[in-house]
């Protein structure tokens, strides 16, 4: 509870401070640090190992000011990357066990809210950055080169060596590095002789990831997403004797001989709202699932496991369990 009103004062304080100079600024920053009881410690040790991700994926040459300004410059260009983010500041925080302190934390509050109700708040930088973000998250268009555009519209080169705005623009460029990605979400293409041109109800099994990071839908029961991996493995080697479960289909395959293949084929699909790192987080333990079934089946008929075959052997534990999977297109 104390982790979610350290974020909702966080979010005060990015609505709360002047532009004109860097007094505020710092003292909204300073109030934050100064409302944790080990006085910011384990909150900028979060922002360190996001700026630590940031550096190694390309994202900021280094922690200074200068090379915040230039990844926004360049902002535009991280689409030609290949990475994701592992986890948010927010993600840090929570798992930082942060202690707040109520007094000081009611008299930071009330300071934002001094700041925010200030004649002069609307001429702020910060409040345009508010304005500018409010605006994405209504519209939903996270285009790197708009949010590159608007920002250094805003902030000078300066800028970025303050605290207080490279807080806030780490904010805000990674959640545009990772709104950008999630939009591109993509599984790995998959031929077309991989996958039935006509998939019985039986086969098909439908997993739905919403926003809530949580649980899924399997074929719209809902269920915990970290049971994914046991389930599935259920639906991988069936039961020939029950008719609701995917068909096994007798086969003959080079090194195994006559056996039964599954002809499971999994859906996989998401809404605008789901968090890409949950996305992934499903498609990772569907993987996770396949890997553990094509293990097991490997030891049976090879006596190794998957990885240590040859690739003949591979090949055939492949075509014994298929992976097909489908991506259904995003919904709202």
């Amino acid at each position: 509870m104390r982790q979610f009103r350290l974020i909702s004062l966080m979010l005060l304080a990015l609505n709360s401070s002047f532009a004109q100079d860097f007094h505020f600024e710092n003292r909204v920053f300073d109030c934050l640090i100064g409302t944790l009881d080990d006085m910011g410690v384990d909150f900028k040790k979060g922002l360190s190992e996001l700026e630590d991700q940031c550096i190694k994926n390309g994202i900021l040459a280094d922690k200074s000011g200068e090379s915040y300004y230039l990844s926004f410059s360049n902002l535009n260009r991280m689409e030609e990357y290949n990475f994701r983010l592992q986890s948010s500041v927010f993600d840090s925080l929570k798992s930082a066990n942060i202690k707040i302190d109520d007094e000081r934390f009611v008299k930071c509050k009330e300071l934002c809210k001094t700041f925010q109700n200030s004649s002069s708040y609307k001429y702020s930088k910060i409040f345009l950055l508010n304005t500018m973000v409010d605006s994405l998250k209504k519209s939903g268009n996270f285009d790197l080169e708009d949010i590159s555009s608007s920002t250094l519209k805003i902030l000078e080169p300066d800028d970025f060596e303050n605290e207080f705005y490279k807080m806030t623009t780490l904010f805000i460029l990674t959640a545009a590095v990772n709104s950008n990605k999630e939009s591109e979400i993509k599984l790995p293409p998959w031929s077309e002789d991989k996958l039935p041109l006509n998939i019985e109800s039986r086969n098909l099994l439908i997993v739905h990831v919403s926003e809530n990071n949580d649980t899924c839908t399997l074929n719209g029961r809902k269920i915990y997403i970290d049971s994914l991996v046991t389930i599935i493995i259920k639906y991988i080697k069936s039961d020939p004797k029950d008719t609701s479960m995917p068909e096994l289909k007798p086969v003959r395959i080079d090194l195994i001989g006559d056996c039964y293949q599954s002809q499971l084929v999994i859906s996989l699909s998401n809404e605008r709202s789901t968090r890409y790192d949950t996305y992934i987080k499903a498609f990772e333990l569907l993987k996770t699932a396949y890997s553990k079934a094509r293990d097991e089946k490997s030891i049976d008929y090879f006596g190794l496991k998957f990885d240590k075959l040859s690739q003949q052997q591979q090949d055939a534990i492949s075509l014994l369990i298929p992976m097909c999977l489908i991506e259904k297109e995003t919904t709202r």
